[in-house]
């Protein structure tokens, strides 16, 4: 297993593993899967190719197992934070530490690119991603109510933080 990242040219990966994950763990994601299938091509490519966006695979052989995502905050007074999103471990590789080391790689290219703060909101429900994330040395500071609504009932979620 690498943690590898994705050059826009393989953007059609990327785009499955992130509609399985909507698909498949709606309740973790602020994004419907159906809103994600109206994107394009180019915005899958752009996605990739952004300088201040970083997103790290896990890779067996050819195939995508994982992923984890952050984005830097824009502007002179915020780029010191960037926002965790879009983590997540196709079940059959999950309770192997995949998710851990995905987490790791980010957290890591976040450091070494100046970022000293990250921030991340997780659904109170999902409480095995919440175990990691406290793991890595998030700390919770709050909970957002009512933060996300699927599928007509209303979810909270946890607002994490580390500092580098």
């Amino acid at each position: 297993m690498e943690i590898v990242k994705l050059t826009p040219s393989k953007w059609e990966k990327y785009k499955n593993i992130r509609l399985e994950a909507l698909k498949n763990d709606s309740l973790a994601f602020g994004t419907y899967h159906a809103e994600a299938l109206k994107k394009t091509e180019a915005e899958w490519k752009a996605t990739l190719a952004k300088p201040d966006s970083y997103l790290f695979f896990a890779k067996e052989d050819e195939e995508l197992t994982g992923m984890a995502a952050a984005y830097q905050e824009e502007g002179e007074k915020c780029k010191h934070v960037a926002y965790v999103w879009g983590v997540y471990v196709r079940a059959a590789y999950r309770g192997q530490g995949l998710g851990k080391k995905l987490m790791e790689k980010l957290l890591s290219a976040l450091k070494e690119n100046k970022i000293i703060k990250a921030n991340l909101n997780v659904n109170t429900i999902q409480t095995e991603a919440y175990k990691l994330y406290i793991s890595l040395g998030f700390q919770p500071i709050g909970i957002a109510h009512k933060e996300l609504k699927i599928d007509g009932k209303y979810y909270d979620e946890y607002l994490m933080e580390k500092i580098f």
